[in-house]
């Protein structure tokens, strides 16, 4: 321990402490989604293919819309005045993400139309020409499928079939990085996988994030390279977060300083 004998010894030793990143910010896009598996071997995908269930309404506090080509039309019986208070909405939103606009919706915005069965495409909404579909609230979510990949018992891949050992390593080996939520699989399995497996989304694909916040596991050195993330270690004092070691030990002529 540090004292008063051998605090004169001590120096700082940076490179004891694990790597902190400085603030790097990246688009969760298909070609980043991509270096996580090849740089690091991480399986990183965006999830498609939930289905909205009976009794899911778009007039929700909080509902997610994603944006669709070609025609803007569905066969739901919402009234007209539902849609345009639902249009006027999405035009406001300031939601920056290409993909994606989360409603939060005031209270009684709509009347309190609900899906009446499982559906894959909701209510469709055009905005100055864009068209937007109500979807599930996990719809594009990235995740971190890395345990998952590893994990036996998981609903997702038990629903791929026998003959597929593992669908998250298919998928990267092939060079995907999109995971279709199985049509035969039943939507409540997904709410358990999401908890128990792929533990919980690190954003939605198109956002902006910040590696130095990814979870610890995601913060390889290979990805910091590819993304040009500096190692704050290796910046000026007194950004750089040290330790200090003093004595004598074998290696070095150092131990470490505890300060008790």
């Amino acid at each position: 321990p540090r004292t008063f004998l051998n605090e004169h010894t001590c120096v700082s030793r940076p490179e004891c402490v694990p790597t902190e990143y400085a603030k790097t910010v990246f688009t969760l896009d298909e070609a980043s989604l991509r270096a996580f598996y090849e740089t690091s071997r991480k399986y990183v995908f965006f999830i498609d293919g939930l289905r909205l269930i009976a009794g899911d309404t778009p007039c929700e506090r909080r509902g997610r819309w994603r944006r669709r080509k070609g025609s803007c039309t569905d066969a739901f019986a919402i009234s007209a005045a539902d849609r345009a208070a639902l249009a006027i909405a999405l035009r406001r939103s300031s939601d920056p993400n290409p993909h994606l606009i989360d409603l939060d919706l005031p209270r009684d915005v709509c009347d309190g139309f609900t899906y009446s069965s499982e559906v894959l495409t909701g209510v469709r909404i055009d905005v100055d020409g864009v068209c937007w579909e109500h979807c599930h609230e996990d719809t594009l979510d990235v995740f971190d499928a890395t345990f998952a990949a590893e994990e036996s018992n998981s609903y997702i891949k038990s629903a791929a079939g026998s003959g597929v050992a593992s669908p998250f390593r298919e998928l990267a080996e092939s060079g995907d990085t999109s995971l279709y939520f199985p049509p035969a699989a039943i939507m409540g399995y997904w709410d358990d996988d999401r908890r128990r497996v792929l533990r919980g989304a690190i954003g939605r694909l198109g956002d902006r994030a910040d590696f130095s916040q990814l979870p610890q596991q995601l913060q390889t050195a290979a990805m910091a390279a590819y993304l040009g993330a500096e190692d704050v270690r290796t910046l000026p004092l007194p950004t750089a977060p040290e330790i200090e070691l003093s004595g004598v030990d074998g290696a070095t002529g150092l131990t470490a300083c505890t300060g008790e």
